[in-house]
């Protein structure tokens, strides 16, 4: 049996006053484990009667021990004003045996389209 697990990645420093502009994708996490960070997300739209009225940019303080987790993909910009500010960036990947029961169910959703009536329920094997 192969083990999915990875290793945590390298924490990365962030000086006091720096910028960065990462990109991430759904389920990515960010977590800081020292220092705190001022995380902005990409610019919105929000229905409104003139466009000046419109554009806004959410901004979160992220403190020491905080977790952060992409609901969308897209550009994030991190600030540090702390001079000893670390974090770390992960991607998520979800569990194997999901994928599987997934791909079970899409696989009976099309026999039955194919054989209406005649189809039997797949049994889901044990790891």
């Amino acid at each position: 049996m192969t083990s999915t697990h990875t290793p945590p990645p390298a924490p990365r420093a962030l000086p006091s006053g720096a910028q960065q502009l990462l990109q991430v994708q759904t389920g990515w996490v960010l977590h800081v484990l020292r220092g705190s960070l001022l995380l902005r997300l990409p610019l919105a739209l929000e229905p409104a009667l003139s466009l000046s009225d419109t554009v806004w940019q959410a901004q979160q303080q992220l403190a020491a021990g905080a977790v952060w987790v992409a609901q969308a993909p897209g550009w994030i910009r991190l600030d540090s004003r702390d001079p000893s500010c670390l974090y770390t960036l992960r991607q998520v990947s979800p569990a194997p045996a999901r994928w599987r029961l997934l791909a079970v169910r899409v696989l009976q959703r099309l026999i039955q389209q194919v054989q209406p009536g005649q189809a039997q329920p797949l049994s889901r094997s044990a790891d």
